[in-house]
Order: C-alpha cells, then sequence, then structure tokens
C-alpha cells in the first residue's frame, strides 16, 4: 500500500492540476447544490485535491474539513482557502484510514477523488464510518461514457493496465456498480444519476496539448508510454480518441465528459 500510496503523491504533483481544477469546478459547485449544506453542516471532503468542493462548502457556511494525500495539494488548497477568506481544516491524510471519529460529519463527500484511492473500496467504507446515522454520503466519479472512455480502450494497447492493488477508478464508472458498491460500504436509498459535463477547447490539438501538459494521470500515461519507446504512438492515440469523440461547432471543439453522482443515507 506505501507503494501504491507514493505513487499516487507523485502522480498528482505533475503538470498544473490547477488549470484542471477550475475547468471541473462546476461538478464541485453542482455537487453542493445536490446535499443538504448548510449554515452550520458538518462536512468532510475526502480527496479534496486543492478544494473545490471544500471551499464551495464553506461559502453556503459548513463547518468543512479536507483531507487529501498529496501535501501539495492541502498546500494549494490553503492558499485558496486564505485568498478567498474562507476557514477550512485542512489535512494531508489517506483516504482509507481517515483520522476522525466514527459518526462526525452530517455530509461526507467525495468529488473525483477517492475512486483514485489506492483502496477505493477500503475509502469508500471510511467515508461511511465518518457520517453519522441519518447522514449523507455522496461521490462523484467519472461516467463511462464520453470521450475518456474511448481514449481508455485505446490507451490499453499502448501501455498495460496497472498492476493489482493499485488504484482503479474506472471501476466506479458503472452506474449499477458503484449502486452496488456503496451499499456494500452500508448506505442505504442510494441513487445514482449520470449527468452531463463539457470541455471545450479551438480544436483537437489544443485539447491534446491541455491534457498532456496539466492533467497529472494524462502525463503519468505519456511517460509510462516513453519507457516504452512508445511515446509518438501514445500522443497519436490520444489525438484519435479526441478527434472521434469531438462535435465541432462554431470554431469551437466540444467533448462530452459525463460524470456519475452517487448519494445514499447511512442508517
Amino acid at each position: 500500500m506505501t507503494d501504491h500510496a507514493d505513487a499516487q503523491r507523485r502522480l498528482w504533483t505533475l503538470g498544473d492540476y490547477a488549470a484542471v481544477a477550475r475547468r471541473l469546478l462546476p461538478i464541485s459547485v453542482e455537487a453542493v447544490d445536490a446535499l443538504p449544506i448548510e449554515e452550520g453542516t458538518s462536512v468532510l471532503d475526502v480527496g479534496t485535491g486543492d478544494g473545490n468542493f471544500a471551499l464551495e462548502a464553506a461559502r453556503r457556511g459548513a463547518r468543512v474539513v479536507g483531507v487529501d494525500l498529496t501535501p501539495a495539494q492541502i498546500e494549494q488548497a490553503q492558499s485558496r482557502a486564505e485568498a478567498d477568506g474562507l476557514q477550512i481544516d485542512l489535512r494531508v491524510g489517506d483516504a482509507a484510514a481517515i483520522e476522525v471519529e466514527d459518526g462526525s460529519f452530517h455530509v461526507v463527500a467525495s468529488v473525483l477523488g477517492m475512486m483514485y484511492a489506492p483502496d477505493a473500496e477500503r475509502a469508500a467504507a471510511e467515508m461511511v464510518r465518518a457520517c453519522r446515522p441519518g447522514g449523507t454520503v455522496a461521490a462523484v466519479s467519472w461516467s463511462d461514457g464520453g470521450w475518456s472512455g474511448v481514449w481508455q480502450r485505446r490507451a490499453a494497447d499502448i501501455v498495460p493496465p496497472p498492476p493489482e492493488g493499485g488504484p482503479r477508478p474506472d471501476q466506479w464508472s458503472d452506474r449499477d456498480e458503484v449502486r452496488r458498491r456503496w451499499e456494500a460500504a452500508g448506505l442505504t436509498d442510494v441513487r445514482v444519476e449520470e449527468r452531463p459535463f463539457e470541455w471545450h477547447f479551438a480544436d483537437v490539438e489544443e485539447a491534446a496539448d491541455f491534457f498532456t501538459t496539466t492533467a497529472p494521470p494524462f502525463i503519468a500515461f505519456l511517460e509510462r508510454a516513453e519507457e516504452l519507446g512508445r511515446a509518438d504512438d501514445a500522443r497519436a492515440v490520444l489525438v484519435d480518441a479526441l478527434g472521434e469523440s469531438a462535435t465541432e461547432s462554431e470554431g469551437t471543439t466540444t467533448l462530452s465528459h459525463p460524470y456519475l453522482l452517487a448519494i445514499g443515507t447511512k442508517p
């Protein structure tokens, strides 16, 4: 587990995740809107990254704790909170062993975070443990629809799948499987909704440049492809997947990238 955790810490220092996170902000806003978060609500944000969800919840008056495995992400989240005048308790911590008391929070959530944990099922169980009885647990994960599904299938021909025991975010991309996993973690009344999200660029090449210079998973993919002597193939596969999935309108390239919002209740 330590090796996988170290690899995740390194992964999320690659590129410029802040640039990615700014584009993803609407997802966190929608997640907060969908949850019972108001003045005084206690909220735990697991895999907080550089703070999109935590900051939005704090703006609604919630008392927020944000936990992330990567110190650099916590530092970025802290800088954003201070710049916005928000009080958030931000901590470096492992999603699979969250250092909070049982039943401490009204709402426990993870937006595109827990799905990348080396042991995501354990992280899900920890989120449920941290939630008080009658409280709400929610998680956002990428759906297997949209352009990323096309890319992942093609990328598998370039770079072998990750070793056993490592993160498998793709396992959280099917609606029925996500519901099953949260029910197995102990939630009731689980509902999983697919929601739309889009990336917008001038063209496919700009999209490829953006992902391969800012987004940690894509940078790591290219690094591994280069080690295997297939860097050019990796770039070509990405451009082809983007081109196959893109729609063009009035000089704008749009890439559909739907996500799943799972919400359940702790009995």
